[in-house]
């Protein structure tokens, strides 16, 4: 019998803003499991508009990138809640579950609608805390969803490119170099700039996309001040955050906070 391990999301947390908003390119690091509870999620990749309204779930797999519409419900919030899956926690089910539902369809995107079931599960998942209780929670999501029809592919192995932004995701405000990424990894600052090269990438580049990645989930699901936030991901100057923010995504960070939170930034 396989043991069950305390395998935990890198991220539950509720969506919740008065303001329209499109995110530009967003990679999806982690499987991720929605539930839009009020307004409208619009999803734009290079073939698909796909819409979810209050009531729905959408699934998205990992590596996949979107353009991200979220809009109000009229008068009201956009609120929907998040969970992503740690490719751990996925590898699990597939250990203990998987050949029991050989027919699913393994998500890119899928939306279905939220079953009571479903809903109270991913409720308890949300609000359990972490460690094996939460495990539990997550693996009942994923159950329900796979008698729906619908799973997650096993992860492969991460690049070079995933495991240093990982690294670099767990303390975004730090300040990082390549040399103390790669002393890290127990390797040399050149082989690791090697490593990440042959995956089309640059340590620049992921350490900006690590730290303003977090700033978003930030802004959209908590009340911390716009400077607070800049902070936190590493930025010493507000305005350098709004800028790098602004070509990154779109919009001004300011956008989600109200006039008084913009005024305490």
């Amino acid at each position: 019998m396989t043991a069950i391990a305390a395998t935990t999301a890198t991220t539950a947390c509720l969506i919740a803003t008065r303001a329209a908003h499109r995110v530009a390119r967003m990679t999806i690091r982690e499987p991720m499991f929605g539930w839009v509870q009020s307004g409208r999620k619009t999803l734009i990749g290079r073939h698909v508009h796909q819409h979810y309204g209050a009531g729905q779930a959408f699934l998205l797999a990992q590596g996949t990138q979107w353009d991200v519409v979220n809009e109000p419900a009229p008068g009201g919030h956009y609120r929907a809640l998040i969970l992503q899956f740690s490719p751990a926690l996925i590898e699990q089910f597939h250990a203990l579950y998987g050949a029991q539902f050989p027919a699913t369809r393994q998500a890119p995107f899928t939306g279905l609608d939220m079953t009571a079931e479903l809903r109270d599960s991913a409720q308890r998942a949300f609000e359990a805390r972490a460690g094996l209780l939460q495990t539990h929670r997550l693996l009942e999501v994923l159950l329900l969803l796979a008698e729906a029809g619908v799973a997650y592919p096993p992860p492969g192995a991460p690049g070079w490119d995933e495991r240093v932004r990982r690294m670099v995701g767990q303390r975004p405000h730090a300040d990082w170099t390549l040399a103390l990424l790669a002393e890290a990894f127990h390797t040399s600052a050149s082989t690791l700039r090697r490593r990440l090269h042959a995956c089309d990438a640059s340590f620049a580049g992921i350490l900006r996309e690590a730290r303003l990645e977090t700033a978003l989930a930030l802004l959209q699901s908590t009340p911390l001040a716009v400077g607070d936030i800049a902070l936190r991901c590493g930025y010493q100057s507000h305005s350098r955050f709004s800028a790098a923010f602004r070509r990154r995504f779109g919009f001004p960070p300011k956008q989600l906070r109200p006039p008084e939170a913009a005024r305490v930034a």
